[in-house]
């Protein structure tokens, strides 16, 4: 998670939710002229703020995760599972 560590705004976001990205690959660049790079390859998850917006200490601005290794286990009754 990108988190704001002092008051301020994004002023561009270089990706959008659901995106995949490189390790390097920039994700977005504050109102102060920070440009922040994604730390590892990952899928952007998350992005709850707008241009502009004032950003206190701890805002989330963005969730990048790295899918590669996830998987998903499910269990279903026994109707549910005829039906797919």
């Amino acid at each position: 998670h990108a988190k704001a560590a002092i008051v301020n705004s994004v002023e561009k976001f270089y990706v959008v939710e659901g995106q995949d990205v490189k390790k390097g690959e920039p994700l977005f660049i504050t109102d102060q002229g920070s440009v922040y790079k994604a730390p590892f390859n990952g899928k952007v998850t998350e992005i709850p703020v707008t241009v502009s917006e004032n950003l206190f200490p701890q805002s989330l601005i963005l969730s990048l995760v790295d899918i590669h290794d996830l998987y998903l286990e499910v269990s279903l009754e026994q109707q549910a599972a005829i039906l797919l």
